[in-house]
Parts: C-alpha cells; sequence; structure tokens
C-alpha cells in the first residue's frame, strides 16, 4: 500500500510524513498547504484537514494522536488539533524564515523544534507541550539539518547534518559529536 498512498493520493511534493498511534499515515504538502491523513494499512485517503496558515514541510504526532505538530516555513512551530483543526501550540524558533523540523518525545510532554540559522549554526528549543514554556535551547553544530529524533527512554536528542551531535535531555552542551 505504501507505493500507492502517494500515486493515488494526489499529492504534490510531500514533505513531511508521520505515523499516528492508530496507525494512519499523515502527509504534509508544502506545494498544496494541506495536511492529508490516509488509512496505513490501505494507502486510502481517510481526509485533508483544513487549510493552514503555513501547512509546514516536517510533522511529529502527540503521543495519544490528537495533535499534529508542524514544524512551519516561518521560522513557527505549532500544533494543530486533529478533531477540530484548533491551534493548541504556537511558538517561534527563530525570526528568519525557515523550515523547522519538529520531533515528540515518547511521553508526549516535550516538543523539539531545529533550524538552521542564516550564519549556519544549528539552533534547537524544547517546549513543554501543555505549557508552551522552554525547557532548553540548545546550540551546536552547523550546516543543513537531515534529521532529528528524541530517544524514546531518555529523551537524548540527536541532530544530524554535515555533523551530528547529541544532548542530553538535562544539558546544552553537545555531548558527543560524530563525524
Amino acid at each position: 500500500a505504501s507505493a500507492g498512498v502517494f500515486a493515488s493520493g494526489g499529492l504534490s511534493g510531500p514533505d513531511g510524513i508521520a505515523y499516528g498511534p492508530d496507525g494512519n499515515l499523515y502527509v504534509a504538502s508544502y506545494a498544496s498547504s494541506q495536511i492529508h491523513k490516509f488509512n496505513g494499512a490501505t494507502g486510502a485517503l481517510i481526509k485533508t484537514l483544513p487549510e493552514l496558515r503555513d501547512a509546514g514541510t516536517f510533522i511529529a504526532l502527540s503521543s495519544d494522536g490528537s495533535v499534529l505538530y508542524l514544524g512551519c516555513n516561518d521560522g513557527v512551530v505549532r500544533g494543530q488539533r486533529l478533531a477540530d483543526g484548533a491551534i493548541t501550540f504556537e511558538q517561534r524558533l527563530t525570526e528568519n524564515l525557515g523550515t523547522v523540523r519538529v520531533a515528540v518525545s515518547a511521553d508526549g510532554r516535550r516538543l523539539l523544534g531545529v533550524a538552521s540559522l542564516p550564519d549556519a549554526r544549528r539552533m534547537a528549543r524544547v517546549w513543554d507541550t501543555a505549557t508552551g514554556v522552554t525547557l532548553q535551547t540548545l546550540m551546536g553544530g552547523t550546516g543543513g539539518i537531515a534529521g532529528l529524533a528524541m530517544h524514546p527512554l531518555t529523551d537524548e536528542v540527536i541532530i544530524s547534518g554535515p555533523d551530528t551531535r547529541t544532548w542530553a535531555s538535562a544539558s546544552s552542551m553537545g555531548i558527543r559529536a560524530f563525524q
């Protein structure tokens, strides 16, 4: 079904992809500013979510699947409640226009947003998803961002690109650098 999802969904350049805890697949298309929900088993389109101001290129789902977090191209991270489309979270990562990538902790309590700054440094911020309070701001690494993740047990953060770095959840200094 996975090969047919994009071919049959009418998507123009799917950018962000995330599975929900229900097994359904959510796909963000920056070109159309839409988020599409597909049946994860059959690839059938279930619905298209309401259009957003900026659908975002990168997406992550809350641990219960109720909120879709969007790393938007205006330097902002937004959370959209899937049941009614309401914006439940909105925080600016950077004043610069640029794509923000996102990841959610396994327990759903922390949200990670990462962006490359104009001077090629990377900036990451960890927020409390319930309050929007910044828990950490991390600086380190240079160049574009190829990927990011939060460890499901320790919440260790890893950000990859031309160099790859990790941070402990309570530290703002890179603890490992990979070449």
